[in-house]
């Protein structure tokens, strides 16, 4: 009789461990940092690379990475970049809805910063 009520007090700790954690990565989550945001969205598949028009005759440009989570959420960094001189001269990150994104998108456009798809790799 014992050896069940320890058995059972044992399967009782362990399933407050597991709601305990659950619950310490829900607050992790939502109380997390854009670093951290943009970190754990890190591993979702890369949904469209862009870059701007008109980088090749200027030499300023801005190059876009966007990730679509599960949750249908869309991250993605915007990089100004200097083709001739400093590389990487700016950079930020957001994560919005798609809707957001797109918005985003059609504002640079409007800004007439014409944007064309590109691999990944060329990208990088």
């Amino acid at each position: 009789m014992a050896s069940s009520e320890s058995r059972r007090r044992k399967q009782l700790e362990k399933k407050k461990k597991k709601r305990a954690e659950k619950n310490r990565q829900i607050v992790v989550r939502r109380d997390a940092g854009l670093a951290e945001q943009l970190s754990m969205r890190s591993k979702a598949p890369i949904y469209q690379c862009l870059v701007s028009t008109g980088i090749n005759e200027g030499g300023l440009g801005e190059v876009v990475i966007s990730r679509r989570t599960s949750s249908g959420e869309m991250a993605f960094s915007l990089f100004l970049i200097d083709r001739y001189c400093m590389g990487v001269k700016d950079c930020f990150g957001r994560v919005t809805s798609g809707i957001k994104y797109r918005e985003f998108l059609d504002h640079m456009a409007e800004r007439g910063r014409e944007m064309r798809r590109i691999d990944p790799s060329s990208a990088r």
